[in-house]
């Protein structure tokens, strides 16, 4: 379970990020998936993670996109983004963080954000903050900034609005606008678009999914990306199975295309192995139209996961490890890198879209070096 809040170790070692902030300048925000996976974002929720009533739990390995608002309970998150942000958490809304912290690098949200026993690096934020009781290095508000028993650097708070101290008007400069890491319409767009382009791909030839007892194998026979379709039905039957994926062709990938529409469990209780040139970051599992993707009870699956018109409905008894890319996503799972390392190895389709015109987004984040204790 994440700390409620980083150490002061911890938090001074975040310095070394900002020290590298001024690339930031002229990093461009995400656009496409390809761009996602290749900067180490390992979860895309295209609208909110979690619910007002019901914090999203556990935490990421990755970094974590959020095109909506991201309520978040004891979670913890461990890496920032390769894309010259170092962004661990990017929201497109509001953030609300109940207990745990994120300590890869800095939290950029869009709209409000409201922090109460807990952890972050650095604050970016294009509406008011509301800090309560935990620790960051710095805070940047876009509207005001309210701070109460949290300990953060001294002189590091900068904010549009009124900046208060437990409740007493403090001096804080003017923050640089806002600009967000990630373009959300134009990745979800995308996103579509790719897993569109999987699901109207015809199956590979030569490629077999066959049944061997209580287990049940997926053989990829080209180089390149190998496509499996199969039912709701037949993924269902898959429980408390085996799943092999294997392939002794270099450079072998897997999509697996789920077309049904509705609800689509997901199998409960199983297993998978990886053979020959096949590992779990080379398999993505499509939903092209379900309105609702659900765990199974007691699973840990080992693939990526793109459902780009579903909730994704987790539960703490297992654990993804591999790339989430959905609507929304609720529940508590834990959401891992591959066991293989990283995100996704799938190269996505060259679909046509209109790119967006490039934003600059903000410099490093001010660093104070004076540390002070809790204010």
């Amino acid at each position: 379970m994440p700390t409620p809040f980083m150490t002061r170790a911890a938090l001074a070692g975040l310095a070394v990020i900002a020290a590298t902030g001024s690339a930031r300048a002229q990093a461009l925000p995400i656009s496409t998936v390809q761009d996602l996976l290749s900067t180490g974002y390992n979860v895309y929720v295209e609208g909110d993670m979690g619910t007002s009533s019901a914090g999203y739990t556990s935490g990421s390995q990755g970094a974590v996109a959020v095109g909506g608002n991201a309520y978040l309970t004891n979670f913890g998150g461990h890496t920032s983004a390769t894309d010259g942000t170092n962004v661990s958490l990017a929201v497109g809304g509001n953030l609300t963080l109940n207990s745990g912290a994120v300590y890869g690098g800095p939290v950029s949200v869009g709209g409000n954000v409201s922090l109460n026993n807990a952890g972050v690096g650095y604050i970016n934020a294009g509406g008011n903050v509301a800090l309560n009781g935990g620790s960051s290095m710095s805070v940047s508000a876009g509207g005001s900034a309210s701070i109460n028993n949290w300990w953060v650097a001294t002189g590091s708070v900068q904010a549009n609005g009124p900046a208060t101290l437990n409740g007493s008007l403090m001096g804080a400069s003017a923050p640089a606008a806002y600009s967000a890491p990630i373009n959300f319409a134009a990745t979800t767009a995308n996103l579509k678009l790719e897993s569109t382009a999987f699901a109207t791909m015809t199956a590979t030839a030569g490629d077999t999914l066959t049944q061997t007892g209580g287990g049940y194998t997926f053989n990829a026979t080209s180089s390149g990306t190998n496509v499996f379709n199969v039912t709701a039905a037949q993924l269902a039957q898959m429980s408390g199975s085996q799943v092999t994926f294997k392939s002794t062709v270099a450079g072998a990938t897997d999509v697996i295309n789920v077309v049904d529409s509705g609800n689509v469990a997901l199998p409960s209780n199983m297993s998978f192995a990886f053979s020959g040139a096949m590992n779990d970051n080379k398999v993505l599992m499509n939903f092209v139209n379900a309105s609702t993707v659900t765990m199974g009870t007691g699973a840990s699956y080992d693939f990526g996961l793109m459902a780009p018109n579903a909730t994704l409905v987790t539960n703490s008894s297992g654990n993804f490890a591999g790339t989430v890319m959905v609507a929304a996503l609720t529940g508590g799972a834990q959401l891992n890198f591959s066991n293989s390392g990283g995100t996704s190895q799938v190269a996505m389709p060259q679909v046509s879209g209109v790119s967006p015109a490039p934003m600059p987004l903000p410099g490093s984040s001010p660093l104070a070096l004076g540390l002070i204790g809790w204010f």
